[in-house]
């Protein structure tokens, strides 16, 4: 990676296409693994972005020094992709014009490799001017998550097994986590006390297997901590504690389904 971006620091200097460029992710945070990949931002002059981007790929192969597999990273924004190389030496390479524009999953600090017009300093007021994101608000999914957690529990009882595991971490990774007051993106990476009983608890709760028993447990767990999440994030915000009308039928639900097992 560390190579990548020397390459990657030569390259924006010579190319006057170049507004600006900077990095950010593991290699500015500090905390890279061989298998960290080099998060590059390059901030074209005016009119000049689609002539970068129709030169990604050997834009791509001179700076990772090899033949890469890309793929476009659609979901997030245009003027994005991924390679990587047989060694897996990754780069994640987004192109904007004029200036950087944010999106989804975006996060700091940077460091700016090269800045011609004074891109920086609007940066970073912009970053400090940003309004701190609210809270999520968890009454938008609670009946979804209720909603989702029979769906599961009737999987279950049909011996659906595999599509009910998978769907239930599913449900745990973008339902539960979001009530957290922390980012779910960050949880195992931490190390503290808090972090380490919260993995813990995850383990849990987690499906370890696709036998119905397990299963029911976990369904049952996911209930229960479902709750109390919900019951924090009450506290937490002041608002009332959501509630579903089938919290209670889906809960017998799953107790039945112990039952069932018996």
């Amino acid at each position: 990676m560390f190579e990548t971006l020397e390459r990657a620091r030569r390259w924006v200097r010579v190319d006057v296409r170049i507004r600006a460029a900077l990095i950010h992710g593991s290699v500015v945070q500090g905390d890279t693994t061989p298998l960290s990949d080099l998060d590059l931002i390059v901030i074209a002059e005016p009119g000049e972005r689609d002539a970068i981007w129709a030169d990604r790929l050997s834009i791509t192969d001179r700076l990772l020094g090899a033949p890469a597999a890309v793929t476009e990273v659609l979901p997030q924004r245009p003027y994005r992709w991924q390679a990587r190389t047989l060694d897996l030496a990754m780069l994640d390479f987004t192109i904007d014009e004029t200036y950087m524009a944010m999106w989804d999953g975006f996060e700091g600090p940077v460091e700016f490799l090269i800045d011609r017009a004074d891109v920086q300093a609007r940066f970073e007021q912009d970053m400090a001017a940003q309004a701190t994101p609210s809270a999520f608000d968890a009454r938008v999914d609670c009946d979804d998550t209720w909603g989702r957690l029979a769906k599961l529990t009737a999987l279950t009882l049909h011996g659906r097994r595999h599509i009910a595991r998978t769907g239930l971490h599913d449900l745990i990774g973008n339902n539960l986590l979001t009530l957290l007051d922390r980012d779910p993106y960050r949880i195992g990476s931490i190390g503290d006390a808090h972090d380490v009983q919260l993995v813990q608890q995850l383990d849990f709760i987690y499906p370890a297997s696709s036998e119905p028993a397990e299963l029911q447990r976990a369904l049952m767990a996911t209930a229960h901590w479902y709750g109390e999440l919900l019951t924090a994030w009450a506290a937490r915000t002041g608002k009332d504690r959501p509630t579903c009308p089938i919290e209670g039928p889906v809960t017998e639900a799953i107790q039945t389904l112990a039952r069932s097992q018996e």
